[in-house]
């Protein structure tokens, strides 16, 4: 049976063309015995109000991967989880727990649990966001006790454009973004092509390269008691 040792449901924005793809890349070698299982939700446009919009369908969609019987799911939605705050975050754990009758993650407590993993307090920030939801994440990593020393942001605000970003461009930014004094780089957002580029990042930067859908995985990986990964996704899934 798919899935005999754990099933992982996740939920992607509806314009997300990049999550699945990275979180097969890093889980392929777990499968079949651990199965992925995703449910969409609706958005429109790049804002905060798009994703405040895109959180109204999280209830049902949560309910509909609880019919499946999952173990976990992961809110694989980066600005989705940190536009209310910390405690919009938790909010809206909280609420996928109650539909889906199963323990919940979302990507930017996956981030700050990663961060805090890796004892870094003082990063560097590469978004493709538009101002309004860039800024926001700043204010929720300040929030939570992390000092931004450096930030970038493309300021893209068609999600499929931000699919779309070449990983060379992704990495050329995070570069950019990076400043002497930062303990890490974080690359936010599950649409972003990140994951190829990680491990590049590290080797130059001399530092850890965390992206959202890594700090995920990484998360999901933890929680369901699955074994260390490889070192082709960064430092904090070759230490894990």
């Amino acid at each position: 049976m798919y899935g005999e040792r754990g099933r992982l449901g996740i939920i992607v924005p509806s314009t997300n063309t990049v999550a699945e793809s990275e979180f097969v890349s890093i889980f392929h070698r777990y499968l079949p015995d651990y199965s992925m299982h995703v449910a969409r939700v609706r958005l429109v446009g790049e804002s905060a109000e798009a994703v405040m919009k895109m959180n109204a369908h999280l209830k049902q969609a949560a309910g509909d991967l609880g019919t499946a019987r999952v173990s976990l799911v992961a809110y694989v939605c980066t600005g989705g989880s940190f536009y209310g705050g910390a405690e919009g975050e938790e909010q809206v754990r909280l609420l996928i727990e109650g539909a889906c009758k199963a323990p919940a993650i979302t990507s930017s407590g996956s981030v700050l649990r990663a961060l805090e993993y890796l004892r870094v307090k003082r990063i560097a920030v590469f978004t493709p966001y538009p101002e309004d939801l860039h800024r926001l994440l700043l204010q929720y990593l300040r929030t939570c006790g992390l000092e931004v020393v450096s930030d970038r942001a493309l300021g893209v605000d068609d999600p499929h454009a931000i699919g779309a970003v070449d990983p060379e461009d992704v990495y050329e930014g995070a570069r950019q973004a990076f400043t002497s004094g930062a303990q890490a780089v974080f690359l936010s957002c599950t649409n972003l092509r990140t994951v190829e580029v990680l491990q590049r990042l590290e080797e130059d930067l001399g530092v850890p390269a965390v992206s959202s859908n890594q700090a995920t995985a990484w998360d999901c990986l933890k929680r369901m008691g699955v074994p260390a990964t490889s070192r082709r996704n960064g430092r904090l899934l070759a230490e894990y």
